[in-house]
């Protein structure tokens, strides 16, 4: 029997994009055109520097470490939730890290994946099903096996809708938070933390300001960020360390802070874990 579901909610809604999305991102992430153009492996790992393959790894390798965390605490189930689609092969290559642990491990998993583009949970939607039926050898472990994959729409910035508090043990936020101004980009924080549990994990990769004053991305990158992506400069001026802090004085929460950088400083990853006081 199957035991991998992948769903789509039934109801996608164009009205629900905000204004901010549709003007400045227009060419690259919600119209069809624009996914035709950038839904290409080598494009998504070219606009990356040749590094998508690596912060890809680095950001699941988060996910194998949670999970691993919940065996041994004998939890028999585990939830991952992605907030925005990916470009490339991301949500399959965690599908398919996902899917060895269940393997080995013998728990239940939940993987949601939020957009509120829906052009792009249904292309997420299309790259899922396509590896499912490639990797059909996936469905073949009995009743070890158990996964439900969720695309929901959403908007980052207020989940109430989709998700309850304190049920996801990993949430990611994959390069994500440098497309959204900063008012969003600090509620898509707090909602992102409200769904994680307690000890739970945030792994958020994004663009950071390069640590050297002679890394030529440090030119090359200023202008991207400053016209294509006019938000994105925000997280060269403003550590996300200073948005958790306020985070932590506003809501009375306790969340510590890992930080590591990639390519000379032009990229980070961070790993929040929410703990209690």
């Amino acid at each position: 029997e199957d035991r991998i579901v992948a769903t789509i909610q039934s109801d996608l809604q164009e009205s629900m994009i905000p204004s901010y999305l549709e003007e400045t991102y227009w060419w690259a992430y919600t119209t069809e055109a624009a996914v035709r153009f950038w839904e290409r492996q080598w494009l998504v790992d070219a606009i990356l520097w040749g590094n998508f393959n690596a912060l890809k790894t680095e950001a699941i390798k988060e996910a194998i470490h949670s999970h691993a965390q919940q065996h041994l605490a004998e939890q028999t189930s585990f939830s991952v939730t992605q907030i925005a689609c990916v470009y490339g092969n991301f949500s399959t290559d965690l599908i398919a890290t996902l899917l060895a642990q269940e393997d080995d491990q013998r728990c239940a998993c939940r993987y949601n994946i939020i957009d509120v583009a829906p052009v792009q949970l249904q292309n997420t939607k299309s790259k899922i099903d396509a590896f499912l039926t490639t990797h059909s050898d996936t469905k073949k472990n009995g009743a070890h096996m158990d996964m439900n994959i969720d695309l929901l729409q959403s908007d980052s910035s207020d989940m109430s809708a989709a998700m309850s508090d304190g049920i996801q043990d990993i949430s990611y936020l994959f390069f994500l938070l440098h497309e959204q101004p900063k008012h969003v980009r600090l509620q898509t924080l707090a909602e992102t933390i409200r769904i994680t549990k307690e000890n739970g994990k945030i792994v958020i990769v994004d663009y950071h300001k390069p640590t050297s004053n002679v890394n030529p991305f440090r030119y090359i990158m200023y202008p991207i960020l400053t016209y294509l992506e006019p938000f994105a400069i925000d997280l060269w001026r403003e550590p996300i360390s200073d948005y958790i802090e306020d985070l932590n004085e506003k809501h009375n929460w306790h969340i510590t802070m890992e930080k590591k950088l990639y390519f000379h400083g032009l990229y980070q990853k961070i790993v929040l874990i929410k703990r209690t006081i």
